[in-house]
């Protein structure tokens, strides 16, 4: 469950953090700013939760989940701009 939870977070920052890349690219420096501030504070608590667990199934699950959030910002962004 504590494996599922840090997917689901870190997917949930990448998605911040790839909406954070769309709004400085589209100049929203309000936006951007608040999503880099979001973003960071999760990232740096999905990190402690990696060093405290110290697997490489932990740091598997957290590189799977930047990925597959990267790509739902994609699909997320793709389906505003229409």
């Amino acid at each position: 469950m504590e494996y599922i939870l840090l997917a689901v977070i870190k997917v949930f920052d990448n998605i911040i953090n790839t909406a954070k890349s769309i709004s400085t690219y589209k100049e929203q420096k309000i936006l951007s700013s608040i999503l880099t501030t979001i973003s960071q504070l999760i990232f740096y608590l999905v990190i402690s939760q990696v060093i405290e667990d110290n697997t490489l199934l932990a740091i598997i699950i957290v590189a799977v989940s930047s990925g597959i959030g990267n790509y739902l910002a994609f699909l997320i962004n793709d389906k505003f701009k229409q």
